[in-house]
């Protein structure tokens, strides 16, 4: 069966009437690695989403030598942050295999023969969770190349790893390249693109500036915005950078939603700042500003804040917004929980007839609330069968592995109305007083981290309980649904 070529026509991604990524024309053959390369904010993950199916397209449309169907079928994607299953590193690799109704006694064998080459032999009886950050970037790569894809999707494959676990990355790379294996991949490392890159799509400002063959884009580069970038003097090449920059830990799922590609633009003008994202779950948002490593967190878990600000982490606490959580799964619904009259009344249906469960399982602030629910049903998570399936990762990921189940996951709902992979699933339950997601702004305390930017946390600050933001945020719609409700008045 044959992928390529695949065309896409005019597809942009759109969000409260604001274009992100497009409109962009691309054609793209059968073999080879693709980079997809340009400064932070560019539009290189948006665009990897919306050529995998996992993002919505606003407008143009992909096609493929087959039907979409089967093309999604043969294709895999490997997120920045690897998605690891609570299981063994034998497990994790059977585990896509069964699901494709590969027998057991051949499923393991092909896991056996994928940890040697990937150099994961010795760890198959480790859980995967406890695995060094290149060690499960190996993993998530044998577990997609495991199903033999014709097209692999790799997103930032190697940007929180050292030089040693990046050479190995890109030895898998090369290799899956030989053997066959088509790879679309982004990144923000010259070096690495010059490896890997076959051709290179350039990406600025959401726009397709240059597409190419690498070597003439690396040595003639034909735009003088690629040329700017090449010389890493993009200062001021097609929009004015901000005076000042301040690092803020926000949640998956905040940045899933969509909501800060319409926020930061509109910090950027009205402030001349800079805010830069690291994007992870809550737990590891309050360990970033515990050890001072950004200026302050965006987070939704109000428990943990408050110990956060209790032990002098942070100076306050600010409401920022609010939207709710849902419950999301097959459209049959197995378990019954569409006529649930309580979450806990759901969580149980599912755990009564055993249905697949994905759980976020990444201390994250949706992740605390869902262990929360289990508590109050009388139910304990470590005690459950294989039908619960912990990722340890994001709430994209843990969607699209629910999508590719089908399973129930409970996610919030911004996150779920702008997921674009939705398959078999549908939103069975929600609106449970209970299920109340409410978000806060903390800065990161001075007197506990004298190096933080507390003057320009508190501008932000200023900004975010603003009418400016409250208008911005009660605006944002997906299909006309809100996904937030702005409920900001004043610091705790």
């Amino acid at each position: 069966m044959q992928l390529f070529p695949m065309q896409a026509r005019a597809i942009e991604s759109r969000r409260r009437g604001q274009r992100l990524v497009g409109p962009i024309d691309l054609t793209l053959e059968g073999q080879g690695a693709t980079v997809v390369i340009g400064p932070n904010g560019a539009g290189k993950t948006t665009l990897l989403q919306l050529l995998h199916g996992t993002a919505r397209l606003s407008a143009g449309r992909i096609d493929w030598a087959c039907t979409t169907e089967e093309a999604r079928h043969h294709q895999a994607f490997v997120f920045q942050r690897p998605v690891m299953l609570r299981r063994t590193v034998l497990e994790n690799l059977i585990y896509p295999l069964r699901l494709r109704g590969v027998a057991k006694a051949q499923a393991r064998l092909a896991a056996e023969e994928w940890a040697a080459r990937v150099g994961l032999e010795p760890l198959l009886g480790r859980a995967a969770p406890v695995l060094s950050g290149g060690e499960q970037q190996k993993l998530a790569l044998a577990r997609a190349l495991i199903c033999k894809p014709k097209l692999l999707f790799l997103d930032e494959p190697c940007a929180a790893l050292d030089g040693r676990a990046t050479r190995e990355i890109e030895a898998i790379l090369q290799s899956a390249k030989s053997a066959g294996t088509r790879l679309i991949l982004s990144t923000h490392d010259h070096g690495q693109a010059r490896r890997l890159a076959d051709d290179v799509l350039f990406l600025l400002g959401g726009r397709l500036h240059e597409a190419g063959p690498a070597t003439m884009f690396f040595n003639r580069p034909e735009t003088p915005e690629a040329q700017a970038f090449l010389r890493a003097a993009l200062a001021m090449s097609g929009a004015a950078q901000a005076a000042d920059v301040i690092k803020m830990a926000v949640t998956t799922s905040f940045n899933n939603s969509g909501l800060a590609d319409v926020l930061l633009p509109q910090i950027a003008a009205d402030l001349d700042l800079d805010v830069q994202l690291l994007v992870v779950g809550t737990g590891q948002a309050i360990k970033l500003g515990e050890s001072g490593d950004v200026d302050a967190i965006l987070v939704h878990s109000r428990k943990a804040e408050e110990a956060f600000v209790d032990a002098g982490f942070g100076s306050h606490r600010t409401e920022i917004m609010y939207n709710d959580f849902v419950f999301i799964g097959p459209k049959s619904d197995p378990a019954g929980i569409a006529s649930s009259g309580a979450a806990t009344e759901a969580l149980s249906a599912i755990a009564d007839k055993e249905s697949d469960f994905v759980s976020r399982g990444d201390d994250s602030g949706t992740h605390k609330k869902e262990l929360s629910l289990w508590g109050e049903a009388g139910l304990d998570p470590a005690e459950f069968g294989d039908w619960y399936n912990a990722v340890g990762a994001g709430m994209g990921a843990a969607l699209n592995t629910a999508s590719g189940m089908p399973a129930y996951v409970m996610s919030d709902r911004a996150s779920w109305l702008n997921f674009g992979n939705k398959g078999d699933l549908a939103l069975l339950y929600a609106g449970d007083p209970v299920l109340f997601n409410q978000y806060a702004y903390l800065p990161v305390n001075p007197e506990r981290h004298g190096h933080v930017k507390n003057d320009l946390a508190l501008k932000l600050e200023d900004w975010l309980t603003s009418d400016r933001a409250k208008a911005l945020i009660n605006d944002y719609k997906i299909n006309g649904e809100t996904l937030f409700v702005f409920n900001a008045e004043g610091a705790e």
